[in-house]
């Protein structure tokens, strides 16, 4: 969830406040079993260990690069949670995050040239950077597929053939083969055309069901060439390896999910499935509960989850950037619909219940997003879209002016009136959280305030040469935002007009210095710049 959620994946048990007579028996205890072991420490020369800052990810691929191979495995987590954390900074406007991962990358491609990063260890920072969904670059990734294609001559992967990469992926596979489809992916990503190719070949083919349904990923992330070897595989292997009837129902929403020329080899592969269908095993039953949506923050960042009760709870959230589509997806197994709730509220996240209708074409409009820009659609969505009982997705053909109109119908209010433009933003400043972090941050902002010095003038800039490129992207901004408030009632379903004001006004041509709005996004855009 807006990255807030990793840290739920372990959420930690609810303490009980423990009696007051045992609590002051206690505590002398643990008063000097801490003393003795500050102590300790101490006479060691070990106390700064308490304050060390965490490790960077250059230090933990160095640690990776001197320990032996099965040794290093220990530092992938550490290596994710490095990267993570650099990336939501980088995505948060924080400039000098953003200069220390071009410095990363620009570091690592030297690094990798060196013998004892190669084999199994480059595999694990590769796939430690699809985890962390930090990119590459192109550069970086032509360097690693090189440097695993000479130490394997794209027969094996990190030291292991295809053959026991399977294997070891089926012995531990111990939940739904799309969770463990990234594993997979961040490895294939990095290989050649060729071993990607048979890597999919065996897995569609496999006897192992769940290994074949793992091979669905590919169809949602892959080139056409690796998914018509995938259908391929699935036809062929239809006599010897019945398909299950969850792999073909998943088969199905995968096909709503992909462009029109993938649509229709999928469904040539679905009228060849369908007459050998066995039952796959019964699953748990779970019961759809709480389904919420936030507004977008200022990057256009928006979280829907779901949470479903069951033995355990399921819980799946996933990220959308406009733009780009969904970028991120976690399935946060044990959390209960409350706990979602309170978890938004930790991370002052708006969000607000969603209807099936809503959450449907917010998909909609961000897997076209996510096939327009070339970023993969996450396998996991099919899940989500299990959880929301969706079998399929409504056309994109959403357009933003017709939402507000919807919503300023039978409204007796002057939208191109100046005075009610101010008013619909103060409505919204008001409101604390939901308009705070409209403002834009990045590298071309910072190129573009530094050469100018004064306030009058960044915001002249601002509005006449970077925002009106924009003008697009704020209108989206105002759409999504207007569709999540007109859903509520009360307050928050009033706002649904007052935004409804100022993204109609965007779709005029005026001029953007003539938005309220627009010129409260340059004002924070320059107050951002001026607190880096």
């Amino acid at each position: 969830m807006k990255d807030a959620m990793a840290a739920s994946k372990k959420p930690s048990k609810p303490k009980t406040p423990p009696k007051s007579g045992a609590s002051k028996a206690k505590q002398p205890e643990l008063d000097a079993a801490l003393f003795d072991a500050l102590q300790e420490m101490l006479s060691e020369g070990r106390l700064g260990d308490l304050f060390d800052e965490p490790d960077t990810p250059q230090e933990l691929i160095e640690e990776i690069a001197a320990l032996e191979a099965d040794e290093s495995r220990g530092l992938f987590e550490d290596l994710v949670d490095a990267l993570s954390d650099m990336r939501i900074e980088a995505n948060s406007g924080n400039r000098q995050a953003r200069q220390e991962v071009r410095e990363l990358l620009s570091w690592l491609e030297q690094r990798i040239e060196q013998p004892d990063l190669g084999g199994s260890k480059l595999v694990m920072v590769a796939q430690a950077f699809g985890a962390a969904n930090l990119a590459l670059g192109p550069s970086l990734q032509a360097a690693i597929t090189r440097q695993l294609q000479e130490g394997s001559d794209g027969e094996d992967v990190g030291g292991r053939s295809l053959e026991t990469l399977l294997e070891d992926l089926a012995d531990e596979m111990d939940g739904d083969p799309l969770e463990h489809f990234d594993a997979l992916s961040h490895i294939a990503h990095y290989l050649s055309e060729e071993a990607k190719w048979e890597i999919a070949a065996k897995l569609a083919s496999n006897q192992d069901p769940r290994l074949r349904e793992m091979t669905l990923g590919f169809l949602l992330t892959a080139d056409d060439r690796t998914a018509g070897v995938i259908c391929d595989a699935l036809v062929a292997s239809t006599e010897q390896n019945p398909p299950e009837s969850r792999l073909v129902s998943r088969l199905a929403l995968v096909r709503a999910l992909v462009l029109p020329d993938r649509a229709q080899r999928i469904d040539s592969v679905l009228a060849a499935l369908r007459p050998h269908v066995v039952p796959s095993p019964p699953e748990r039953a779970v019961k759809l509960t709480t389904v919420l949506a936030s507004v977008p923050d200022g990057a256009g960042a928006t979280t829907i989850a779901a949470s479903a009760k069951g033995r355990p709870s399921q819980t799946i959230t996933l990220l959308i950037k406009t733009g780009l589509g969904i970028v991120e997806i976690s399935d946060l197994e044990g959390i209960t619909g409350q706990r979602l709730k309170m978890l938004f509220a930790q991370s002052d996240i708006r969000a607000h219940p969603a209807s099936q209708s809503h959450v449907a074409t917010r998909l909609a409009a961000a897997v076209a997003e996510n096939w327009e820009g070339g970023t993969p659609v996450p396998p996991l969505l099919v899940r989500f879209m299990e959880l929301l009982e969706l079998s399929t997705l409504p056309a994109n053909d959403f357009e933003p002016e017709v939402l507000f109109d919807e919503i300023l119908s039978g409204v007796l209010l002057d939208v191109s009136s100046l005075e009610n433009q101010r008013t619909a933003l103060q409505k919204l400043q008001d409101e604390g959280t939901l308009v705070e972090t409209w403002f834009e941050a990045n590298d071309e902002i910072d190129a573009l305030l530094s050469k100018i010095r004064s306030r009058d003038k960044r915001l002249e800039a601002l509005l006449t040469s970077y925002l009106p490129t924009r003008r697009w992207f704020w209108i989206r901004q105002c759409a999504w935002t207007a569709g999540i408030l007109r859903e509520q009632k009360g307050r928050d379903g009033k706002l649904a007009v007052w935004v409804a004001v100022l993204g109609k006004q965007l779709c005029s041509t005026r001029p953007l210095a003539e938005s309220p709005l627009m010129q409260a996004v340059a004002e924070g855009t320059i107050k951002a710049f001026m607190l880096q």
